[in-house]
């Protein structure tokens, strides 16, 4: 089991290497943990028949829910695999040839490792503690990618099949959670690419919120509103101090943190107002129309808020262990 965590604290890295027992193993634990996930829906069906039995949405939600946890792992565990043997990530694309570009995969990914340092680093070692734990900051991205994923594919799932040009620009612009996630886990600074995503993201929602509003006015109080465009606003200029490159700035993450608490207020506002005028009715339509989304609306909101605060955490630790080191300078100075 040690092998699948030890993939997890590797969560988003695409360079380097991985042994080929570092990626059989994860490959055996994950098998076993589709088996295990599909005895449960299984078991779920059985004894839940009334909700679960209406069409194949629930298993859609479970793919949906066991894909956001584990996909970017795989791809990368996949990615430093085909490193080893000195062979780049664009031999991924044999995936889109069914059979015969599997096979060829498969004899790529048993294939011994190369015993010498290639172009994409040394040898891999065939230990799985050797990799450090995660830091609060790395698991709150993490965290955020994982809630990005599952938000993206719900709001497909509870997406009318007539798609509109203007839902699926916004299904489009939906990942940027993900894609803020992949890259702050990387070693290069993306921060002003994600902030020109956010800005065109955020425009393109306040203007869509405010026609939609006027087609179809809301029942909510306008102090509901007036919340919904303070967390844009706020997330407008979270992305600006992005393009600035002002990633680590208090006020950008102040910014980010206010923006995800009133997104998740707005949202328990609006399930309180939504229960009252219909009540909670534990049906098929209101559990993949109303419930599921909202829950992994505020499940999102509250992986931006987790950031914020790790984020604000480590850079106040980080300027303490400065302040510590020029302290450490003076006194051996002066001795």
């Amino acid at each position: 089991m040690k092998w699948f965590f030890a993939a997890f604290r590797q969560y988003a890295n695409f360079s380097g290497r991985a042994s080929r027992t570092e990626f059989w193993m994860f490959t055996l634990f994950n098998t076993i943990l589709v088996l295990l996930l599909a005895a449960i829906v299984i078991a779920l069906r059985r004894f839940f028949p009334h909700i679960l039995d209406s069409d194949y949405r629930f298993i859609f939600v479970v793919i949906a829910a066991y894909l956001s946890v584990t996909i970017i792992p795989t791809i990368a565990i996949s990615i430093r695999r085909l490193h080893d043997i000195e062979h780049g990530s664009v031999y991924l694309l044999y995936t889109l040839f069914p059979i015969v570009g599997w096979l060829i995969l498969l004899a790529l990914f048993c294939t011994p490792s190369d015993d010498y340092e290639n172009k994409y680093g040394k040898q891999p070692l065939c230990t799985a503690h050797i990799v450090p734990k995660n830091t609060f900051l790395r698991k709150a991205l993490i965290w955020l990618i994982i809630s990005s994923l599952f938000y993206t594919s719900i709001q497909i799932l509870s997406t009318d099949a007539a798609l509109s040009k203007l839902s699926i620009i916004a299904i489009l612009l939906i990942p940027r959670y993900t894609i803020m996630g992949i890259s702050f886990l990387q070693e290069k600074d993306y921060s002003r690419f994600v902030g020109v995503l956010f800005l065109i993201s955020c425009l393109y929602n306040s203007i869509a919120t405010i026609f939609y509003s006027y087609i179809y006015p809301s029942n909510f109080p306008p102090f509901i509103s007036l919340i919904k465009y303070l967390s844009m606003i706020l997330m407008i200029f979270f992305s600006i101090q992005l393009i600035r490159k002002r990633r680590y700035a208090p006020l950008t993450d102040y910014a980010l943190l206010s923006s995800g608490i009133l997104a998740i207020f707005s949202e328990l506002f609006g399930g309180i107002m939504f229960w009252k005028s219909f009540g909670i009715r534990l049906t098929a339509d209101y559990l993949y129309q109303q419930y599921i989304p909202m829950f992994s609306s505020i499940l999102l909101s509250a992986s931006l808020v987790s950031y914020a605060i790790a984020n604000r955490k480590e850079q106040k630790e980080r300027r303490l262990d400065g302040e510590n080191a020029k302290l450490d300078v003076l006194s051996q100075t002066s001795n």
